[in-house]
């Protein structure tokens, strides 16, 4: 599956907005890009809905075992 991306440098801080606290921060996208990123993930909403809810959940169980195995990995970068 194709990812989109942004070709823009600049970065928007999100905050929570119940706590004002920074969560991260996102890439500015200009319009084409937005459009992109939309398309795509209509298309992979209407393939992953072709799969059975086995195959769903399956896949689903796999990434919760690859977090899992590189739980301390993904906690440092947090």
């Amino acid at each position: 599956m194709e990812a989109a991306g942004s070709t823009v440098p600049e970065m928007i801080a999100s905050y929570d907005p119940a706590t004002g606290e920074l969560l991260g921060r996102v890439p500015v996208m200009t319009r084409v890009e937005v459009d992109r990123a939309v398309t795509l993930a209509r298309a992979a909403q209407t393939e992953w809905g072709k799969q059975s809810v086995k195959a769903r959940a399956a896949r689903i169980l796999a990434f919760r075992e690859a977090v899992v195995a590189r739980a301390d990995e993904i906690a440092s970068l947090l």
